[in-house]
């Protein structure tokens, strides 16, 4: 997964010369155009087909609600897939129960339970379905009874709603997208920047209803309103679940240029890109997955698509003193080798050029370390300084642990060290002092 030490210096020396890459703008500010969707979605006839994705390194910006892409189906058993299409039919119409003949002993009901659950994953426009059901066995046939929430009756308006979202969210950032990639990452940013970790709503939370709607959800419905929009502006987008912190989970599945990816925008909520277009065997270290899902590559991860891969700390050590003498800035990496937040701090002081606040955020061997510039700060005083209010220590949100250090350096505007600040935190603030 690394890449060679010259690339990484030559993206570095890019970014200092103003060639780095742009990060999508933080406001939702959209101007009120008319989208290019096809004029039969006036009715609601949920996503029903795959064919309007673009194909290959082809993008080009468009936005529809008639996309789904059926990632989950073919993972079933052939009978299986007829039950999957049977049921989808079934709750677009809203019925109570779906009768139907198995193929094989229905006593077990938990393969339907499977199958109601490759659906929901395929489909976020079915957002008022429960994934419970009840089944009746008769033999080897089975009546199965959905169970819907609140929204089954009022379906149509927010489906609206949630169309109406996506719609902003396309003319403000996709919609000038030139790759999948690109849009795929501005909707990322767009989900990590506007959507709190927030359980409270139940319903709500587990729905593409409250992430679209109020910007709060779980990972359940994070990871539906994902994949509503981004099938919704062209990104083949389908879900996966697993375990994470021994609780269960789900993030999305993202196809590029024929290659699936790992996509986890619930665990890069605390504003990094560690879960960004994975493979099985890179998530694997912190999820636990109910399949091989067949992603292998690792070409369109961000760090790598940003030259920001490393096999070893010694490899990403130009790359870090590079980035540090951008201040005030930011920047992100990837390590493979085991690697701890003391060490990167070590790496990016011996980078620093002027007084500043490190922080130093790190998430599945992913790393993003942020200065801020505090040359204009008042000297110390009595061998104490305070800490700017702007540096409490923030706990992260979302499911995969983020760990955050905090270290301020204070340096004259020659090379020579006169005094050193530094204080550390740990989700806590800690004393500092004076050296």
């Amino acid at each position: 997964m690394a890449l060679g030490l010259g690339k990484a210096i030559r993206n570095a020396i890019d970014s200092i010369a103003g060639k780095k890459h742009k990060e999508p703008e933080e406001p939702l500010e959209p101007k009120d155009e008319p989208s290019k969707e096809p004029a039969s979605d006036a009715q609601f006839a949920p996503m029903t087909d795959a064919s309007t994705f673009c194909v290959g390194r082809t993008y080009v910006p468009s936005l529809s609600f008639n996309r789904i892409w059926r990632f989950n189906r073919p993972f079933l058993k052939e009978e299986d897939q007829k039950i999957y299409d049977a049921m989808s039919v079934a709750i677009k119409q809203c019925l109570p129960s779906i009768k139907f003949d198995c193929g094989r002993a229905a006593k077990d009901a938990h393969y339907l339970i499977n199958v109601l659950a490759a659906l929901m994953e395929d489909d976020p426009s079915l957002f008022y379905i429960d994934s419970e059901i009840s089944v009746n066995n008769y033999g080897t046939s089975a009546q199965v009874i959905f169970k819907y929430n609140r929204f089954k009756d009022d379906r149509e308006k927010y489906y609206e709603q949630m169309k109406s979202v996506a719609r902003q969210i396309y003319n403000a950032r996709v919609r000038y997208c030139h790759t999948v990639y690109e849009a795929e990452l501005a909707i990322h940013d767009y989900f990590t920047r506007n959507t709190t970790y927030d359980s409270s709503d139940f319903a709500s939370a587990h729905s593409p209803v409250g992430p679209l709607l109020t910007n709060r959800g779980v990972c359940e419905g994070i990871s539906e309103a994902y994949c509503f929009v981004a099938c919704a502006c062209g990104v083949k987008t389908a879900m996966a679940s697993g375990i994470l912190n021994k609780d269960r989970h789900r993030w999305n599945i993202v196809e590029i240029e024929g290659q699936p990816y790992h996509l986890d925008v619930t665990s890069d909520l605390n504003g990094m890109h560690a879960y960004f277009n994975c493979s099985d065997d890179r998530i694997r270290r912190t999820h636990t997955l109910n399949r091989r899902y067949g992603c292998v590559s690792m070409a369109h991860n961000y760090y790598v698509m940003n030259g920001a891969s490393f096999g070893s700390l010694k490899e990403a050590g130009t790359y870090i003193r590079l980035k540090s003498g951008i201040v005030p800035g930011s920047f992100e990496f990837a390590i493979d080798e085991e690697t701890d937040s003391q060490s990167i701090m070590a790496a990016v002081q011996d980078g620093i050029t002027r007084s500043a606040t490190i922080t130093v955020s790190s998430n599945n061997g992913c790393f993003k370390v942020t200065l801020k510039d505090m040359s204009r700060w008042p000297e110390p005083r009595n061998g104490l300084t305070e800490r700017s209010p702007d540096e409490a220590p923030v706990h992260c949100i979302g499911s995969a642990p983020c760990d955050r250090i905090h270290k301020t350096i204070a340096k004259p505007a020659t090379s020579e060290w006169m005094h050193h600040n530094y204080h550390y935190s740990l989700h806590k603030l800690m004393l500092s002092r004076l050296t």
